[in-house]
């Protein structure tokens, strides 16, 4: 179904496990978005989904991977909602959530025909959220948000 999936805290492995999936690959990762062999960004999101074998290396992704989630803290807030959407838009990441934990919601960009992110979705801790890099693949975000104040 997918390559890999990498992360930087714990909640790779709570929706990993409350979703029944099985890791090939658990590790830190830094996409790197190249143009003529010349790395010009890298950024180390919260979470990760390659399905694309191809893309990865020793060093991480090279080029944008299907789905990218951010987890939201006040230090991150700006960072995640402005610079890294624009740059996740302008790579080619497919679907972009932004989790806001405190508050148990999280905002789900997809592209549209044009490869724009979509206005975005808005998702409680009740909702049964669709994956959209996934046919018929679905998260319940009571299991992600279960330690969350």
């Amino acid at each position: 179904m997918f390559s890999a999936i990498y992360s930087g805290n714990s909640l790779t492995i709570l929706t990993a496990k409350a979703a029944g999936l099985t890791l090939r690959h658990l590790m830190f990762v830094s996409l790197e978005t190249a143009k003529e062999k010349r790395i010009y960004t890298v950024v180390q999101p919260d979470l990760s989904i390659v399905c694309d074998p191809g893309k990865l290396d020793d060093r991480g992704c090279k080029g944008a991977p299907d789905l990218i989630v951010e987890v939201i803290s006040p230090s991150s807030l700006k960072l995640d909602l402005t610079l890294k959407k624009r740059l996740y838009e302008r790579v080619g990441v497919k679907e972009y959530w932004i989790v806001y934990p405190h508050e148990r919601i999280a905002m789900v960009y997809v592209r549209d025909d044009q490869g724009m992110f979509t206005d975005g979705e808005t998702y409680d801790k009740d909702a049964v959220v669709p994956i959209g890099i996934f046919e018929n693949f679905k998260i319940d975000m009571s299991s992600i948000f279960v330690f969350s104040s």
